[in-house]
């Protein structure tokens, strides 16, 4: 186990790149050095969490534009991994978003929900500088 790692990227908010940002994930969490018999189900967690995230800029922060960019930071400290999104796309509305109803279902409104049901803390923000999210993960 190492006691700190980053990645820092800088993605087209196009899908054929998003596998880079997981395949970062996959290793920073290989790196924090996770049992065996935990590894597959908290990659899995944070991937999910980090490829919804990246699907959601791209769909609703630049509307599908693929022209658009976006930064990932990735920092592993201990058994810690901090997802740092930030982009320049549209703001977000937090109030807009209504827990999605699991019982009739619905087509959209699931990529936050799940998301926060995924990591431990998911931070949102907007400033004059654009938007940014913050996702932590625990890993032990």
């Amino acid at each position: 186990m190492i006691a700190s790692a980053r990645a820092e990227l800088q993605l087209p908010a196009d899908p054929r790149y998003f596998r880079i940002a997981t395949d970062c994930v996959g290793e920073l969490v290989r790196m924090a050095g996770i049992p065996a018999d935990r590894y597959a189900r908290l990659i899995g967690q944070v991937q999910l969490a980090v490829q919804e995230l990246c699907v959601n800029i791209a769909t609703h922060a630049f509307a599908g534009r693929e022209d658009a960019w976006f930064d990932l930071d990735l920092h592993l400290v201990g058994d810690v991994l901090h997802a740092t999104f930030r982009d320049r796309g549209a703001r977000f509305d937090a109030d807009a978003v209504k827990q999605p109803n699991l019982e009739e279902g619905q087509e959209n409104g699931y990529g936050l929900f799940l998301i926060r049901a995924l990591v431990d803390e998911v931070q949102y923000a907007s400033d004059a500088g654009g938007n940014h999210w913050h996702l932590v993960k625990r890993l032990q």
